[in-house]
């Protein structure tokens, strides 16, 4: 019986170190964070687009946010409390 114990200690710590991994690489997922409400913008060659220095007045991206995809042009881009092309 003692072993049967030993097997039910070590499968039980197991599962739950299986799960709490299994949230963290849910945390990291890309999808995850688009669901919390963020959404990814690319330029037109797919680059990520982390900051307003990397747009330009008229340049096309890319939206994508967890239901789908759009696309835009940039048409102002505004930098604490600047404009920038107006």
């Amino acid at each position: 019986m003692k072993i049967n114990s030993f097997i039910t200690r070590i499968l039980e710590s197991k599962k739950a170190a299986l799960s709490q991994n299994a949230s963290r690489l849910y945390a990291l997922n890309p999808m995850a964070v688009l669901a919390r409400g963020y959404g990814a913008v690319f330029d037109d060659k797919g680059k990520v687009i982390s900051s307003i220095s990397d747009l330009n007045q008229g340049q096309n991206i890319a939206l994508t946010l967890v239901d789908g995809s759009a696309n835009a042009t940039i048409t102002k881009i505004a930098a604490k409390n600047t404009i920038k092309g107006d």
